[in-house]
């Protein structure tokens, strides 16, 4: 993932996930915020050593058990998990484009990104 992810300009967003079992690692010092943002830093390391620039990493944060991929399974072992965000930018008001921007969803296990739709078509008013 990190050789693909480096042949692109877009940003990243790194975020690491625990089901809702708590983490009893380092005699009860680490809890599943820890482990989380442990899962999402060796992914940023990851992807660094596989020559995404550091520059295009625009978080990289653990979310513990806060946002579970089944909501109704909290204990369930997908969702512990690290999930990548591929970034895109906004354009310039003066560029009309043919799509409109959209934000990927995050591709973690069992996920997939959408398909971007088209934007509505702009009216603009007599002047």
């Amino acid at each position: 993932m990190a050789q693909v992810a480096a042949r692109l300009p877009h940003g990243l967003s790194v975020s690491g996930h625990t089901d809702a079992a708590p983490f009893r690692g380092g005699n009860g010092e680490r809890g599943n915020w820890e482990l989380s943002a442990d899962r999402a830093n060796a992914v940023r390391r990851m992807l660094l050593e596989g020559g995404v620039s550091e520059a295009r990493l625009h978080s990289v944060a653990g979310h513990a058990d806060r946002t579970p991929l089944l909501p109704a399974e909290p204990f369930a072992a997908a969702n512990r998990r690290v999930s990548v965000t591929l970034l895109r930018q906004a354009p310039s008001p003066a560029a009309a484009p043919e799509t409109a921007p959209v934000m990927l969803a995050p591709v973690g296990f069992g996920t997939a990104a959408p398909a971007p739709r088209r934007a509505p078509a702009l009216e603009t008013a007599p002047r």
